[in-house]
């Protein structure tokens, strides 16, 4: 009995014993990225937010435009309901400029 507990206690220590070949080489650090790399990532990451922004709000007047063309023609068969309509557009185009200037906003630093 005796025997068999100290072969317990025993094998408990060394399996308890950390193995050299288990521990990563930077466990107690984290890998830092040079300066230079990271405000490159960071320069490239904020010009392609800005080209994305500006193709956004390209497309958006161009929408409009295509939107008002549609309504100047419906406006010929029922000028209220485009008036009406063309008002609407106009709020929502605004809006969603609104949330891209924003969005580009949060985005700078």
């Amino acid at each position: 009995m005796l025997y068999r507990n100290a072969l317990l206690c025993l094998i408990i220590m060394i399996a308890s014993l950390p193995c050299p070949g288990q521990e990563a080489p930077y466990s107690d650090s984290l890998v830092q990225i040079p300066q230079k790399l990271g405000t490159s990532i960071d320069n490239k990451i904020s010009s392609l937010d800005k080209k994305l922004t500006r193709q956004s709000e390209k497309y958006l007047r161009d929408f409009a435009k295509q939107e008002e063309k549609l309504l100047k023609a419906l406006s010929k068969t029922d000028s209220s309901a485009a008036a009406a309509m063309l008002q609407s557009g106009r709020e929502t185009y605004q809006k969603l400029s609104n949330k891209l200037s924003d969005a580009g906003n949060k985005t700078e630093r």
